[in-house]
Parts: C-alpha cells; sequence; structure tokens
C-alpha cells in the first residue's frame, strides 16, 4: 500500500477524516431543520409520499425517506450523515489527487475539503445532501474513469456512477465535460478505454434526461428555466463573483467586498505566475495544474449559472463540487514549495482561519435554528372557531435558512396543531395576503401572531 506521510498508511485517512469532519461540524449536530427541510421530511417521513414533486432528484430523497423510517424526525441524525458524506467524499479527493500528486499532497487536498469553510450548506442544510451525493458519485466516476481498468469495466463503472450522480443533484450532468476536459489536457495513452468512458457518461446524461421527461414531463421546472433567461452581462459579472466566494467569506458591504475581490485577483495571479515559472522542468505538473483550473471552471458553471451571494452564505452548495478540485489546486501549491517550514506554516495558517470561519458560519446557523424553536414553541393554537394568520416569519438570518417555506410542516413535525394556521405576508386590518397571493378576509374570530417578536430582545 503506497503510503502518506512518513509513518500513516494511506488508507488510516478515510477513519481519520471522519473524526476531523465531525471535529469540525460537532457543535451544528443538534441545531434544528432549516426551511424546505421541515417541507421535504414531512413529505418523505410522516406522509410517505415518495413522488418526484419540483424536482426530479430521487436518490436522496430516498435516503431521507428511509432514515425517518429508522429513526423519525431527528434533525440531528440526519445531519450528521450529511457530516459523514463530507468525510467521505474528502477521502474521494485524497483518491482522486493521488493519480495526479504526490501522496501527502494528495492527503492535503482531502484534509482540505472537509475543512473547507464555504460549503456548509449540505452539511447543515439537511436537503443540501442532494449536492454532497451528487458530488459522491462525481468524484467516483473520475476515480474510474481514471483507474487501470480495462476499457469496458472503466465504461460500465463511469456510467453507473454518473447515472447515479444525475439522480441527486444536476452538476453530475457535467461530468462528461470533465471527462473530456481531462482527456484532452493530460493526453492519455489509453485512448480506447477514455473515449468508452467519456461515451458512457454522456450516455448516463442523456438516459437520465429521457427517465426525467417522462416520469416528471420536463427537462426543467420552472425554478430551474429561470437561471438561463438572464442577460449574458450576469453571467460574466457571475464568474467573477464565484470565483471571489471561493476563496473569502460573505460580506454585507459590497464596497469592502470589491477592494476584497479586487486583492485576491492580485494574489492569484502572483501565484500563478510563481508556479509555472518554477515549474518550467516539470511539464506534466504543469498540465496537471492546468486540468484542475478546468475542471474547477467546468464544476462552477452550476454555481455561475444558478448564482452565489457575495453577502451571506445563501447558496453556497453550489460550491460544493468545485471546491474539491480548487483544494486539490492548494494543496498542489503548498506541496511544491521548496521551503517545507514554509508549506507547514501555511498549512497551519489555512487550517486555523478556516476553523474559525466554519465556527463563524456555524454561528449565523445556530441563530437561524434557535430562531425557528422560539417561533415554534410561542405560535399560539389557532382559535377553535377561526383562524391564525401567522405575519412576519424571517426568511434567513445571513443566509441561513429559517421559514421560506415549512411553517405548518414544522408544527405538525413538531406535534403542534396546523390545521386552521395560515401564513400571510401582509397582515392589511381587515385583509390579508397570503403566501400564494392571495387576499383572505379577515373575521372577528381569526387570531394573529406576528412572528418578528422573536427577533427583539427579550426585556
Amino acid at each position: 500500500m503506497q503510503r502518506a506521510g512518513k509513518s500513516i498508511p494511506f488508507g488510516w485517512w478515510l477513519p481519520l477524516l471522519v473524526l476531523l469532519a465531525l471535529a469540525a461540524h460537532w457543535r451544528a449536530l443538534p441545531f434544528s431543520f432549516f426551511s424546505d427541510d421541515f417541507s421535504v421530511i414531512h413529505k418523505l417521513g410522516a406522509r410517505q409520499d415518495l413522488s418526484p414533486g419540483t424536482f426530479f432528484r430521487p436518490l436522496p430523497d430516498w435516503t431521507l425517506w428511509l432514515q425517518y423510517r429508522l429513526h423519525g424526525p431527528d434533525a440531528w441524525a440526519f445531519r450528521f450523515v450529511n457530516v459523514l458524506l463530507l468525510a467521505l467524499n474528502g477521502w474521494l479527493v485524497a483518491l482522486l489527487a493521488k493519480k495526479l500528486m504526490r501522496p501527502d499532497a494528495a492527503v492535503l487536498a482531502g484534509a482540505l475539503f472537509v475543512l473547507y469553510p464555504f460549503h456548509l450548506e449540505p452539511q447543515l442544510w439537511i436537503i443540501g445532501r442532494s449536492t454532497a451525493m451528487a458530488a459522491l458519485f462525481v468524484l467516483l466516476a473520475l476515480n474510474t474513469a481514471a483507474s487501470e481498468a480495462q476499457p469496458w469495466p472503466k465504461a460500465i463503472g463511469v456510467f453507473f456512477f454518473g447515472f447515479l450522480g444525475t439522480l441527486c443533484y444536476e452538476s453530475a450532468l457535467l461530468l462528461p465535460l470533465m471527462l473530456v476536459a481531462w482527456f484532452i489536457i493530460l493526453q492519455h495513452a489509453d485512448k480506447r478505454g477514455w473515449h468508452r468512458a467519456i461515451g458512457a457518461s454522456a450516455i448516463a446524461v442523456a438516459v437520465h434526461l429521457v427517465v426525467r421527461a417522462l416520469l416528471i414531463n420536463r427537462v426543467a421546472n420552472e425554478y430551474g428555466s429561470e437561471f438561463f433567461t438572464k442577460p449574458l452581462s450576469n453571467y460574466l459579472g457571475m464568474v467573477a463573483k464565484v470565483l471571489g466566494r471561493s476563496f473569502l467569506p460573505p460580506c454585507e458591504e459590497p464596497s469592502v467586498q470589491t477592494v476584497r475581490f479586487a486583492l485576491l485577483f492580485v494574489v492569484i495571479a502572483v501565484v500563478g505566475i510563481w508556479f509555472w515559472r518554477t515549474r518550467k522542468s516539470e511539464p506534466q505538473t504543469r498540465r496537471v495544474a492546468v486540468l484542475l483550473t478546468a475542471l474547477f471552471g467546468i464544476a462552477s458553471i452550476i454555481a455561475i449559472v444558478g448564482g452565489v451571494s457575495t453577502r451571506t452564505s445563501e447558496s453556497d452548495r453550489f460550491l460544493y463540487l468545485p471546491s474539491a478540485f480548487l483544494c486539490m489546486l492548494i494543496a498542489m501549491c503548498i506541496d511544491g514549495m521548496r521551503s517545507k517550514g514554509l508549506a507547514r506554516g501555511l498549512v497551519v495558517i489555512a487550517a486555523v482561519s478556516w476553523i474559525m470561519l466554519l465556527r463563524n458560519g456555524m454561528e449565523n446557523w445556530r441563530i437561524a435554528s434557535e430562531t425557528i424553536e422560539r417561533i415554534i414553541a410561542e405560535t399560539p393554537e389557532p382559535p377553535r372557531d377561526g383562524r391564525l394568520l401567522v405575519s412576519n416569519l424571517p426568511g434567513d438570518h445571513k443566509g441561513a435558512y429559517i421559514f421560506r417555506h415549512g411553517f405548518k410542516e414544522a408544527l405538525m413535525l413538531n406535534g403542534r396543531a396546523a390545521e386552521g394556521v395560515l401564513h400571510v405576508r401582509e397582515d392589511l386590518g381587515t385583509t390579508a395576503i397570503t403566501d400564494s397571493g392571495d387576499t383572505l378576509m379577515v373575521r372577528d374570530a381569526d387570531a394573529r401572531y406576528d412572528a418578528s417578536a422573536v427577533l427583539k430582545p427579550k426585556p
């Protein structure tokens, strides 16, 4: 077995990455469900409804259904599995990196991925699991394609993992582009094996689209279609935002974030020039760097189309798969330093700073979790002969979701009465506007509850 470092066998790094992931996310395990979690868990678990719904991501839904059958609506257990998925993906990142760089650098890439602070959603938001599962199968497919297996077993493996990935999240649809980039940039001699692997991934995507169209009568729903209606300038601007947010935390001040991004781009350019010049005698290393950059760019297409926020952590799940290749690039740069003392120092600085950023991000989710629990606890019972009109439900706290959706399901999952409870966006006195935009007349027997009261400090 190939060894990573001086004493720890490479195979031991899977349990070590599990321990690292649990240690980094332990304080977040007791948090509540968030927003859409309530509606999805109630649909799959309490109602036993496994229909595709708005999105066609059946494989993560089946895992949520199975977990509910095993332990009920315990948020910590669902989140525990999400954290284990992070560790497993970190292991697959290390395995893939080992095919491209030294084992020490490969292990560092896996550890960096586990500690990466800007993809918290797939761990803390239960239904963010779909992103992590798609990344799992994409990484398995890439590892299979880059293996020394015979052409047909390789193609079958790529098809199998690629198709399973498409049943989890749309980022898996990018697998054929990744394989094409890998084959072209690294110029593999095994052309037959790679041609079959690329063809198998394309067939997996095609089969998925056909199955999706047959089962839900459309390829993209209204939500997904909206991503492709923006002007070209929006997508070009989002390229800079995605690159910036891949390295920097969100900031509510646009002017401050702009300066940060500008400095970051200068640093990236300097590091890129340094790396390229110091690797003149290592053409293969250069090609690997180009490949990882290309894979990062391809994996970022979902983030560019879907959009990430520079002001909050919202939608940082889109950075999950791109961060795998970014962490490989960072590990490769650190491993290439002549001064091992400087390299170790940078590893320590990166680990400490990323852990601090993780804690800062989890603090927003902690506040959101406590807000959710207070709202559920303080929501009064609906009157016997009337309705309870609930207004001013907070949508999020700095990107950590609260009640954009799922309020009634949250009540039901917590054993509270939900019949007769209506969430209204506006309370206008004698009338109210519901979530669906309908206007309803307020009756004398109706009661009101202003949920914004939980956001005010207690006297």
